[in-house]
């Protein structure tokens, strides 16, 4: 079988690793990120979460967030194999998830506490 001409690939041991699929794995990990942030800014603005204890929150569900994706690969893949870094996995998206938190913990609490 032929092997795709628009993929980059690159030795990594034994394996040759796919420069394209790197970025595609970084990339839906930032989209899950961005989803996870909506989510959780939505349950801190219900919770009624102001101030400082909403930003811990944040990072609390970053984190947890990370630990997911990180456990919930299969077992024959390794974080090293499948994304660019770990600092993708930990990092990638923590600005734009906490824009994205912001928005929507505001949004949200004003409709619970100061619309209601």
């Amino acid at each position: 079988m032929q092997a795709d001409p628009t993929t980059t690939t690159v030795p990594s041991g034994s394996e040759e690793i796919a420069l394209d699929k790197l970025a595609h794995n970084d990339n839906i990990v930032y989209k899950c990120k961005i989803f996870i942030s909506l989510v959780f800014g939505i349950v801190a603005g219900v919770f009624g979460f102001t101030g400082f204890s909403g930003f811990l929150f944040y990072i609390i569900a970053s984190l947890f967030s990370s630990i997911i994706i990180a456990i919930g690969l299969p077992k024959p893949f390794s974080v090293q194999n499948v994304f660019q870094s770990w600092s993708n996995v930990w990092l990638g998206g923590f600005m734009q998830g906490l824009l994205t938190y912001i928005l929507f913990w505001t949004i949200a609490y004003d409709v619970v506490y100061i619309f209601f």
